[in-house]
């Protein structure tokens, strides 16, 4: 479900920022990392999960821009409508790991955090 509530989150602020090279909203990438650290997730501990949503914070600021991150989540929406959590979950999955910046961003912050 985290993947759901981080575009989740995508879409509502995004709709206010212009375009650019990559995501430079201070309340954007604030709004991502809260909603990516407040979810429990079993595999990580608590320093874990704050490390790995900082990554992929990161990850995200320099890799996307909001007009991609937009047109991601609105295709995740449209996607799981209408569908169970855990199935939502697995379209979600898949669909952020078509994205190649974003595969490799996090495969890039589970090796720190597991150095």
């Amino acid at each position: 479900m985290k993947y759901i509530s981080i575009f989740l989150i995508f879409v509502s602020s995004i709709l206010t920022l212009n375009v650019h090279a990559e995501i430079n909203s201070r309340a954007l990438l604030d709004d991502f990392f809260v909603g990516c650290a407040s979810e429990d997730d079993e595999n990580f501990t608590i320093g874990e999960s704050y490390e790995y949503c900082g990554c992929m914070t990161n990850v995200l600021s320099k890799e996307l821009d909001p007009k991609e991150l937009l047109r991601l989540s609105l295709n995740l929406l449209n996607e799981t409508e209408g569908m169970t959590e855990d199935e939502a979950e697995q379209i979600a999955l898949s669909m952020i790991l078509e994205n190649d910046a974003i595969t490799d961003g996090l495969l890039s912050c589970l090796v720190k955090l597991y150095e």
